[in-house]
């Protein structure tokens, strides 16, 4: 809160430049190591001192408040320049083995994407957050750095955590459209680049990463566009109707199906991303929960709101059901690996959706869009039966 004509304070830049210090010590130090272990331990320190540094003050004073966001962006891109000379002598002084340039290049790429952080909107920086993803990718191609494709994880969880929760896609909803499409899109469409150039490295397993990434990526964009097409067609609140509450329930359940196809790689995060996909896809059967029974159209709660629109088989109410029982159908015949009783669970979750969604339509047939009018005539029983015999 200091006065518009004083200058702002140095203390940032005098932590900063003892962090730098620090970092320049231990750089030098990598460069007189006895042997390639003590070398890379050093280059290690090097490349994590001063970022570490940088971080830290983000997280415990927050600089932008104090000398603002351009100039503190400044000190980080400053340092992710010195990263990439690192990475320039690393990689001249140790020919074939890139491991400490490798370091040096990961360290700058986190830099480069901290100071987007705090520099960019919200577009702008999922945009540049995407585009990171494919440098990474062509940096690993061209001269195969394995420490890529932890930056390349990383980045993949980060964009999804900006397009599902910040700004997320609440977010989403209220944006102009042209936004919503660029943010999504590009994430959509850097995914499935980064996993073309590595399709021929040992990287290529990395592939099952980026592509769930890029399907749930696209499934959101397309269930906001369906969602935001609907509400500002229709009258009334689309959080209080049977499809809204289902629209708001496929993106949870699309990233917990991803994830889910992801524990085919094993490894480490086996057991984080099987607690993030039970976790997601709690929140999804939740929230379809609701829209097969408290926003039932069959109901008196939401009024008029909750009515069934358009022509029978091509109305609210297959989007509303059938749809996700599509959804757990696939689920149970492409996630066998989750073993036979998560299969069995898919397919009654799948069978119940559908029953619940031929049930409907019959009585749509019936009494029209109005589902919750008194009463059941001698036609609609007669319906119900002949298709409990046929089912």
């Amino acid at each position: 809160l200091r006065a518009p004509e004083s200058a702002a304070p140095v203390t940032v830049t005098v932590l900063m430049a003892l962090a730098l210090a620090g970092t320049l010590a231990a750089a030098w130090r990598s460069f007189r190591g006895q042997d390639a272990a003590t070398g890379l331990f050093w280059a290690a320190g090097a490349t994590l001192f001063a970022p570490l540094a940088a971080l830290a003050l983000e997280l415990g004073w927050a600089p932008t408040r104090t000398i603002g966001p351009a100039l503190w962006a400044t000190h980080v891109i400053a340092l992710a320049a010195l990263m990439v000379w690192l990475a320039v002598l690393y990689a001249r002084a140790d020919g074939e083995s890139r491991r400490r340039a490798a370091l040096a290049t990961l360290s700058a790429l986190s830099l480069i994407a901290f100071a987007l952080f705090i520099m960019l909107t919200e577009t702008a920086l999922t945009v540049a957050l995407g585009a990171l993803v494919v440098v990474a990718a062509a940096l690993d191609r061209r001269f195969r750095l394995p420490e890529m494709g932890l930056f390349i994880q990383a980045a993949v969880l980060v964009l999804g955590y900006r397009l599902f929760a910040d700004p997320g896609i609440g977010w989403a909803l209220d944006a102009p459209v042209w936004e919503v499409i660029l943010a999504f899109g590009s994430a959509s469409a850097a995914l499935p680049a980064a996993q073309l150039l590595l399709k021929d490295t040992e990287r290529a397993r990395l592939g099952v990463i980026l592509e769930s990434g890029a399907l749930s990526f696209g499934a959101v964009l397309a269930d906001v566009l369906i969602f935001r097409w609907l509400r500002d067609s229709l009258a009334g609140d689309a959080f209080n109707t049977h499809w809204g509450t289902t629209l708001m329930a496929l993106p949870w359940l699309m990233v917990a199906f991803a994830t889910a196809w992801r524990l085919q790689l094993g490894g480490p995060l086996t057991n984080l991303r099987r607690g993030f996909a039970t976790v997601t896809g709690a929140v999804g059967l939740a929230m379809l929960a609701a829209a097969a029974v408290a926003a039932n159209p069959t109901g008196y709660q939401f009024g008029h709101e909750n009515d069934v629109v358009g022509p029978m088989l091509l109305d609210t109410l297959t989007l509303a059901y059938l749809l996700p029982a599509a959804l757990f159908f696939a689920a149970a015949r492409l996630l066998r690996h989750l073993g036979p009783l998560a299969s069995i669970a898919f397919y009654v979750l799948s069978g119940a959706l559908a029953v619940l969604w031929v049930g409907l339509e019959i009585r749509h047939f019936w009494v029209g869009s109005d589902l919750s009018v008194r009463g059941i005539s001698q036609g609609e029983q007669y319906s119900y039966t002949v298709a409990m015999m046929l089912g």
